[in-house]
This record gives structure tokens, C-alpha cells and sequence, in this order.
């Protein structure tokens, strides 16, 4: 037996041991009504409301009162089934539950397709839990398919190497790609609390959606349309009437349904983008790539920034910015308001030195000029506005919903080579 064979045949081997193991009809019944029940009762009308009003609103997760005393009254119901169970067991199993009820509440009651209940409804609140609440949860799946993958990176790095270069993948969305897989199936499939070695089959269950995620391909659209041309006609003249203006959403509401044709994740990522729509801010990093490497004018919608980046994702600007780990990721988050939260951490993080550091760059082309006061007037404003903008808010990662903080000084270092090489990409230094 081929090794992907024997590991499926494992796999299937405890899911039919499992079950035949649970010969309880009571529990049974117990076990899968109960979801929909609370399910129905907290979440009727919000699941109705946002399968009625997605295309014209965009998308969102349950409220989190609702969500987080969902949970609350789930863990309190089944209490005599986890209180046995580690943290990270427990957490499984009521998403578990969750996944199951959701389930079995869109095909007796809400009765939507399957992929606008997965994209609109169950992926975003499994996920919304699993960076909100459930920690270790999160922290062991992502764990575990960095793990595998980075299995597959060293003893099948030609299969990582077409997904990556052919489809223009990087390797967060193939690593998201199977966490939602796993959630979209595997998650329901097995009960956690009947698994004795969870590390172990959790690790040959995600292997196997690697295995079947790679041998199958993607289902890729080849045909799209490329509106770069409609974009410099329209872009040549900055005074833009208000009639092109609404042209040009037009064409970016169709280049945005276009490039998510061309891939599930995409389009996934467009739904994740619309959960936090009416909260997002510039990210001053995307304006900034934007400007350098595209046509001033594709700088005005921020959800054709951020699904571009994941798309086009061996521009060579970006591969230079790679070196720098921490501007890339933030580049290529959604940069939300948060008065809760700073994005960095302000024992560590001074944004007046970082101002300094920023300002002396800037300056560093324009020292011999005559103007040099005026310029210096100038540019200061701009760099405070600059920073302050970047460290201002929360920036949100669309495909694992993850915050991305600025913990520690490399964050300064790299900031002022991104300065650099944006000075440089246009001329001003060499």
C-alpha cells in the first residue's frame, strides 16, 4: 500500500471506530440536535439578514454578544463532556459542535448553497471564533499545517514550486487554503473527544488534505479582463469628473468579481475583506507599493489593493520587500480603526525618534538644495502624517484574521529601508 494511501486508510480506520463506538442513541441525538437548537435561537435572524443583504452590504460574522454567549451556553450544556478534556480538546469539540449545528441548520432551515453557506457564513464565524476566543485551538491548527507543509516544502518542493510560480500563490493562502478545507470538512467529520492521540491524527488528517489539495488542482478561470488600459485613459486627467469617478468603480467592482472567478481563496478573501468593510483605513504601505509599482489611480479602492497583492504576488518590487519581513506582512493586511488596541508596542516603539529616523531619510536627497528650509517644512508634515497614519489602528491579516503588531526596534530599521528603496525605486538616491 502507497503511503497516502495507508494514510487515508488510517484516517477512515478511527472515524468508523469512533463511531461504531458510540452505540448510545440518546447521546447521539443529544449530540446533534442541540447545536441547532441554539443555533436557531441566537442566530436565525442574523444568518437570514446576512445571506439577504450580502451583495448589496457586504459581509459580516455574528455579532460577538450573541456569538461569545453561544459559546458560553454550549460549553455550559455539554460541561459533562469536556470537563475531562484538556483546554485545547474542549475547544475542538464545541467547534466541532458548532460546525455541526451550522451544518444542520442551513440544510434544514436555511437551505443555501453550499458555497455561499461556506464562504458567508460558516468560515467566517469558525474563524472569527478561532483568533477571538479560542486560542489554542487556533494556535494548534495553524501549527499543524505550517508542520505538513513544511513536510511537503522539503520532500516535495516541485509541488510547493508549481502552486507558488504557476498560479501566482504565495504560501499563506495554500496554508489557509487547507486550514479552511480542514474547517469546512474535517472539522465536522471528527469528534474530537473520541480521538485518543490528538496530535497524531490531527497531523495525518491535515496531511491528507494536502495530498488531496495538491492532486487535484485548482480550479483556475484563465479567462479575465485587464482594465489597465481603461485606468491610464481615465487617470491621465486628475480633475475626474464625478461621471468617471462612478465609472471607475464600476470597472473595479468588475476586475474584483473577475480576479475572484480566478480562484476560491480570492474569492474567500474578498468575503473576509468585506467582514471588517465599514472599519477599514489606507495602509499607508499599500499607497505607497501602489504608487511606485501601478498607475496613481488604482490607489483609490482598497479592496482591489489588498486582493491584487495576493494575486501579483511575484512582482519584483514585492520580492525585494520579502527582505523585509515584518513591512511585507503589514503591506499586505487590511489596516482597520481600533481605539482599543495600538498597532505597536509603546514601551518599545517611540513614534517621535521614528519620525526623526524617517525625516533625515526623506531629507537625505533634497541637502543641497537653496530651499532647504522650506523643503524642510514640507517633509516634516509629511512624515509625521506618515507615521502616524501607519502606527495608528490595527492591521488585520484577511486570510487568517491574525493581528500583526509592531512588537520590537527591527520594526525602525526596516521601516527606514522601506523608505530607502522606495527613494531609490524612484530615482532620488542610488
Amino acid at each position: 500500500m502507497e503511503k497516502e494511501d495507508h494514510l487515508s486508510y488510517v484516517v477512515n480506520s478511527v472515524c468508523l471506530n469512533d463511531n461504531n463506538n458510540n452505540n448510545d442513541p440518546f447521546v447521539f441525538e443529544y449530540s446533534v440536535k442541540l447545536p441547532v437548537k441554539l443555533i436557531q435561537n441566537y442566530f436565525s435572524n442574523e444568518m437570514n439578514v446576512i445571506i439577504d443583504n450580502s451583495e448589496k452590504y457586504g459581509f459580516s460574522c455574528f455579532s460577538k454578544k450573541k456569538l461569545f454567549s453561544f459559546l458560553d451556553k454550549l460549553n455550559e450544556n455539554y460541561y459533562n463532556f469536556t470537563k475531562n478534556l484538556s483546554q485545547l480538546e474542549k475547544e475542538l469539540y464545541l467547534l466541532h459542535q458548532m460546525c455541526n449545528g451550522l451544518y444542520e441548520y442551513n440544510e434544514t432551515k436555511l437551505k443555501v448553497s453550499h458555497e455561499k453557506f461556506r464562504s458567508r457564513i460558516l468560515f467566517p464565524n469558525l474563524m472569527y471564533v478561532l483568533i477571538r476566543k479560542f486560542h489554542k485551538a487556533r494556535g494548534f491548527l495553524q501549527a499543524t499545517v505550517r508542520k505538513v507543509y513544511n513536510e511537503y516544502k522539503t520532500r516535495h518542493s516541485g509541488i510547493i514550486n508549481k502552486f507558488c510560480q504557476s498560479h501566482y500563490m504565495d504560501e499563506d493562502i495554500i496554508k489557509s487554503d487547507i486550514l479552511y478545507r480542514f474547517l469546512g470538512s474535517g472539522l465536522r467529520k471528527f469528534d474530537p473527544s473520541k480521538i485518543n492521540n490528538i496530535d497524531t491524527f490531527y497531523r495525518v488528517t491535515i496531511r491528507n488534505v494536502f495530498y488531496y489539495y495538491f492532486k487535484t488542482g485548482y480550479n483556475f478561470n484563465t479567462l479575465h479582463s485587464d482594465f489597465s488600459v481603461i485606468d491610464f485613459t481615465l487617470s491621465k486627467n486628475m480633475n475626474i469628473p464625478a461621471r468617471k469617478i462612478i465609472y471607475r468603480d464600476i470597472l473595479y467592482d468588475l476586475q474584483i468579481k473577475k480576479m475572484c472567478k480566478e480562484s476560491s481563496t480570492l474569492k474567500q478573501l474578498s468575503y473576509n475583506y468585506n467582514i471588517f468593510k465599514n472599519i477599514i483605513i489606507n495602509n499607508e504601505f499599500q499607497d505607497m507599493f501602489y504608487s511606485l509599482n501601478y498607475d496613481i489611480f488604482m490607489v483609490k479602492n482598497n479592496q482591489f489593493k489588498v486582493l491584487n497583492l495576493y494575486k501579483d504576488d511575484n512582482n519584483e518590487f514585492l520580492n525585494k520587500l520579502k527582505q523585509l519581513p515584518l513591512i511585507y506582512k503589514l503591506l499586505k493586511c487590511i489596516h482597520i480603526t481600533n481605539t482599543n488596541l495600538n498597532s505597536y508596542n509603546n514601551t518599545k516603539i517611540k513614534p517621535d525618534y521614528i519620525k526623526t529616523i524617517i525625516l533625515e531619510e526623506l531629507l537625505h536627497p533634497f541637502r543641497n538644495m537653496f530651499s532647504q528650509d522650506h523643503v524642510h517644512s514640507v517633509l516634516e508634515k509629511t512624515t509625521s502624517n506618515f507615521v502616524d497614519s501607519i502606527i495608528t489602528g490595527e492591521y488585520i491579516n484577511p486570510i487568517t484574521f491574525s493581528t500583526i503588531r509592531i512588537r520590537d526596534y527591527s520594526f525602525v530599521h526596516q521601516l527606514k529601508k522601506f523608505v530607502q528603496l522606495c527613494l531609490r525605486e524612484v530615482g532620488l538616491i542610488r
